[in-house]
């Protein structure tokens, strides 16, 4: 499962790659359900919510973050030793507005920043409910960011000239496939405008030895080998989730 040579100099050159399989179309609706029944508990870790880090508290949501399928290409980019640092399931029903042109600024986040991020659809992610769209190329360097003005507003929008957004691809998904991309790539959603959810796991993931603020999360928050020798895997940093 790990890359081709092709598939690493087109990541190079485009900043992203997709459509990468973790599981069928088939098998992803087998999963759903208890998917979404395991969405539905209250999670484990004082602080956290229903949506993010749930690697850390259910055992479904670690066992997707480590599966070899997704797993195997990041370390083909960051090499065999691997850790989740972050997840977050984006739900986005009908009607969800958009979310504008941004770059992930995990370089507040992370020292240094490495970083290789992940967008698995839980659905079928398509133009008509919000698909991500990506501009190829544009990972070379970190943009301005105009600051959000009010709360409910998303963190920042990237300062991007109208050429930029005339680049731009639609990233359709089939449920079960998944984007992998640059920390630096340029990437937005439209609206839901359809009547189908568009739910869909961010996984971000980096390497032994970065230091990972994790007081910007909340009390407990842990980071968790998913690959890499048993040195590692043995490493106080975190374990599975036990649920």
């Amino acid at each position: 499962m790990h890359l081709t040579a092709a598939q690493l100099a087109r990541f190079e050159r485009d900043g992203y790659l997709a459509p990468l399989k973790f599981r069928s179309v088939e098998e992803m609706k087998a999963l759903r359900p208890a998917l979404d029944e395991a969405l539905s508990r209250e999670p484990g870790l004082p602080g956290g919510d229903r949506w993010s880090a749930r690697h850390q508290d259910c055992r479904m949501v670690y066992g997707i973050c480590s599966s070899p399928a997704i797993v195997d290409p990041v370390a083909s980019l960051l090499g065999p030793d691997v850790l989740i640092w972050n997840s977050v399931f984006i739900n986005k029903e009908q009607g969800a507005r958009e979310i504008p042109w941004h770059q992930d600024r995990d370089f507040l986040l992370l020292d240094p920043c490495v970083n290789a991020a992940v967008w698995l659809a839980i659905d079928d992610a398509t133009v008509e409910n919000g698909c991500l769209q990506v501009v190829p190329g544009s990972h070379g360097a970190y943009l301005p960011h105009i600051p959000r003005t009010h709360a409910e507003d998303f963190d920042a929008t990237a300062d991007i000239p109208a050429s930029a957004k005339e680049k731009a691809v639609h990233v359709e998904l089939r449920a079960g496939q998944f984007i992998l991309f640059h920390k630096q790539l340029l990437h937005h959603s439209a609206a839901n405008e359809s009547n189908k959810r568009r739910l869909g796991l961010a996984m971000r993931f980096t390497v032994p030895g970065v230091k990972v603020k994790a007081e910007s999360f909340f009390p407990g928050y842990c980071v968790y080998p998913v690959k890499g020798h048993d040195s590692i895997r043995s490493n106080p940093i975190g374990v599975p989730p036990r649920d």
